[in-house]
Parts: structure tokens; C-alpha cells; sequence
């Protein structure tokens, strides 16, 4: 039971109401994206019939008709139209130009290094070789009082 109108729960009283009537239809064909389908529906009171269409991938049209009403439930039939067909397709390579193979070199050997002493010989007791490295430096000469009987060393 429905509240008076104007009580605090805002229930208004309903006395009936309509049938619901409609009717749709709507295509779409596109030959750039081949996006080709259709459906029409139409209802009067509680009882639904429709149908709808496509192109599928392979070729064929299905066709989808249905009915919906409270005693039956939902009912559709589903049809093919056409011979579905596969084209085969040849795959051709990207590469068309052959890649070289890479080829290795082995480097020449590296030169034997020159003797980095030869043009100081004679300069070794000058301050340019061992003593000037800091043999002497290191006591060397001071432990024995020079290095016997390699030359003469300066400090």
C-alpha cells in the first residue's frame, strides 16, 4: 500500500501504466574499413523481435534473429550466408639485399719496443740513471761508501 502523497516518505500512489512500444532499425556499410552490419528491433508490450547482421572476417554474413517474450525466454537463430574462404597469403622476406657476413682481421703484431736506455749509456752516473732515480737516495751509496766497481756516483 502506497503512503498518501505528501506523507514523509515521499510514495506517490500509481494507478497504471503504458505498454512500452519502440521500434529501431540502423545499417552501417564502410568499404575502407569493410565494417558492414545492420540490426532492427521492434517491441510491443512484454514481446521483443529482432534481428542483426555482420561480415565476418572470412567472408560470410551472420544473421542473428531473436525473439524474447516472459513465456518463452530468449530465443535467437543463428544463420550463414556465403562460403567462408581463407586466401592464402605468400609472405615476402623484408630484407631483399643480402647482409655481408663480417669478416675478422687479425692485427699485425705490435713493433718490439726500442730499448728507452740506448743514447743514456755513460749518463748513468750523471744524475740520469740509477742514482738519479734514488738508488742513492735510498742509502745506497751512504752504506758503503759508493757503489764499488760500478763507476763513480754523484750525489
Amino acid at each position: 500500500m502506497a503512503a498518501p502523497y505528501g506523507s514523509s516518505y515521499g510514495l506517490a500512489t500509481v494507478g497504471s501504466y503504458a505498454n512500452p512500444n519502440y521500434g529501431f532499425n540502423y545499417a552501417v556499410n564502410d568499404p575502407v574499413t569493410g565494417d558492414n552490419k545492420a540490426q532492427t528491433e521492434v517491441r510491443e508490450g512484454d514481446v521483443v523481435k529482432g534481428s542483426y547482421s555482420l561480415a565476418e572476417p572470412d567472408g560470410t554474413i551472420r544473421i542473428v534473429e531473436y525473439t524474447a517474450d516472459p513465456v518463452s525466454g530468449f530465443n535467437a537463430v543463428v544463420k550463414r550466408i556465403g562460403h567462408a574462404s581463407h586466401p592464402q597469403q605468400t609472405l615476402t622476406p623484408v630484407v631483399t639485399k643480402a647482409i655481408p657476413t663480417p669478416t675478422w682481421h687479425t692485427p699485425a703484431p705490435a713493433p718490439a719496443p726500442a730499448n728507452v736506455y740506448s743514447g743514456l749509456d755513460g749518463y748513468w752516473d750523471q744524475g740520469l740513471g740509477w742514482s738519479g732515480l734514488g738508488w742513492s737516495g735510498l742509502g745506497w751509496s751512504g752504506l758503503g761508501g759508493g757503489a764499488t766497481g760500478h763507476g763513480q756516483w754523484y750525489h
